[in-house]
């Protein structure tokens, strides 16, 4: 295996929706190159890392560092997979284009086939994703591809490869038959670009719904991010939460009481925790949940000003809305003061 490093400065995206979830969070930029589409006999030619040292929020540019990690021989892929969740093992978010349904499983199911333990404890941030379920933009401009993305936020003259994914598989062909630093240089290039332009097309989350995204498919919370919240739903007797134990696991279980009006249960052998707050049908299609009385008079200070907060109540649902942004902001109020167990 070859590792190949590279220092950076990029301009630093923040947002006050993105910053409220991923402020204290690890974000990892991750994008893979393979020899084909289906794990079960194509290898990883290739993974891409971007990781961003942490910067104060007065700070304009983040420091970066891509690392690859280049399987110059097939038997070299089981160090490339090794090493790449070594890296991302480190990670909160990991930040992907459609590597939720490709580069993820892709890389657990390589893992898997080496016998490597591909668990990783972090929230999945799949640009494609968001942009697909949670925004018109594919009406507005047609192709969600990253290279259309990046065209249309006036990024795309900061590419410098003029390959794509199946150019790189018949380069590496090339390259294990005439290992050459010129089809070397072109298959990193091309990666190493994905994962750079990536980073620099975040501020198209303006055009998405985050909130509601983040309530789909989950967010870091908790003091240190202990926590990881993988599922929410509201269903007629309240608030569910799903998720997993991060870094230490414990056995509770809280029934509800005047005092704390929530279930919670938690496992440590599975590291995962369930937590129900009850809700109260007050109208036709409209939830709500007393939140004064679950958070306490401090914390609930800490949301008050949200719109769909009234009187101490959180507003989950109304005919025809579900309050994304308020629900996740009660949440991740009310696990930062968490201790289970």
């Amino acid at each position: 295996m070859k590792t190949f490093r590279d220092k950076l400065r990029l301009k630093r995206y923040t947002s006050k929706s993105f910053d409220r979830y991923l402020r204290d969070g690890k974000l990892v930029v991750f994008d893979i190159e393979t020899t084909g589409l289906y794990p079960a006999h194509d290898k990883i030619i290739l993974s891409g890392l971007l990781t961003l040292a942490p910067a104060p929020d007065s700070e304009d540019y983040v420091d970066a560092e891509a690392i690859q990690f280049f399987a110059e021989k097939p038997s070299a892929e089981e160090e490339v997979v090794a090493a790449t969740l070594e890296v991302l093992g480190d990670a909160d978010y990991i930040l992907t284009y459609n590597g939720k349904s490709f580069d993820l499983p892709f890389l657990a199911k390589r893992a898997a086939r080496h016998h490597l333990d591909d668990t990783l404890n972090a929230c999945s941030l799949d640009l494609y994703n968001i942009l697909k379920w949670n925004s018109d933009l594919k009406s507005a401009i047609g192709s969600l591809s990253q290279k259309n993305i990046e065209k249309y936020m006036g990024l795309a003259s900061s590419r410098d490869d003029l390959i794509d994914g199946y150019e790189s598989i018949r380069l590496y062909n090339r390259y294990l038959i005439d290992p050459s630093e010129e089809y070397e240089s072109k298959i990193l290039l091309h990666n190493h670009d994905d994962i750079i332009q990536l980073y620099r097309i975040l501020p198209v989350l303006q055009n998405a719904d985050l909130h509601k995204a983040m309530f789909d498919q989950g967010y870091i919370a908790g003091a240190s991010n202990q926590y990881q919240v993988t599922h929410c739903s509201i269903r007629k007797d309240g608030l569910h939460l799903e998720g997993i134990q991060r870094k230490t696991a414990s056995d509770y279980i809280s029934f509800p009481t005047e005092e704390r009006p929530y279930h919670i249960n938690a496992s440590s052998a599975e590291k995962k925790f369930t937590i129900t707050f009850p809700a109260e049908t007050i109208a036709a299609e409209t939830q709500v949940i007393d939140a004064r009385k679950i958070l306490g008079p401090d914390a609930i200070k800490d949301i008050e000003r949200y719109p769909a907060l009234e009187s101490g109540f959180l507003i989950l649902r109304m005919p025809g809305r579900i309050n994304y942004m308020e629900i996740n902001a009660f949440i991740l109020t009310w696990l930062n003061d968490l201790d289970i167990g």
